[in-house]
């Protein structure tokens, strides 16, 4: 599955990209493995490491923080369940 953002640049044509402004890439989503090894996981909590000061380990930007948990919980949790319901 991917995902695409359109925006638009002072009157210019569409473009499309799949990094959000969080610094998610949902071009490299993918459905989870399951496993430590999982890609989109992987991803995930990269952009969420370096969303934290270095020195202190706090987040920088809270809301970013927001959306990247609610990516993960949607990618290891909220998808897979809604799948499997579909299944039934």
């Amino acid at each position: 599955m991917s995902w695409e953002i359109q925006y638009t640049i002072e009157r210019a044509s569409s473009k499309t990209a799949s990094v959000g402004a969080s610094g998610l890439d949902y071009g490299q989503f993918a459905p989870c493995t399951g496993t430590d090894d999982c890609p989109t996981c992987k991803h995930i909590g990269k952009i969420m490491a370096e969303n934290k000061d270095e020195e202190t380990g706090a987040i920088i930007d809270k809301d970013n923080d927001a959306i990247h948990n609610q990516a993960l919980d949607w990618h290891k949790n909220q998808i897979p369940a809604l799948a499997e319901e579909l299944q039934q």
